[in-house]
């Protein structure tokens, strides 16, 4: 999939804030995720600013908090409703990552 840059730049943005928000409050309800993706959570965002009526957030962010440490992982970010089996979906990207700590960057809260 191919962006225009001016999608790209409302894509972004809408990254920024998500990330931002979950950093602020990491473990807010009905986020975490469960199975393979245990102990991390998600959260969704729009792609874009400008938005026609009824038009559900399209991307999925995953992410970590690990509050003994204080540090914060970013795993995958993706389109919410990817269909076909495994490659597209964002929790087939999530799952098939390596997670353990010392390959993600640490963003200190």
């Amino acid at each position: 999939m191919s962006m225009t840059r001016q999608q790209f730049t409302e894509f972004y943005s809408g990254y920024l804030k998500v990330v931002k928000d979950a950093m602020e409050n990491p473990y807010r309800p009905k986020t975490a995720l469960r199975y393979a993706l245990q102990d991390w959570s998600r959260l969704d965002f729009f792609s874009m600013s400008r938005l026609l009526p009824k038009v559900k957030r399209d991307y999925r962010f995953v992410y970590k908090y690990d509050s003994d440490e204080t540090s914060f992982y970013k795993l995958a970010v993706g389109l919410r409703n990817a269909k076909g089996v495994n490659g597209d979906s964002i929790y087939y990207k999530a799952q098939n990552r390596d997670k353990s700590e010392e390959v993600w960057e640490k963003e200190e809260q």
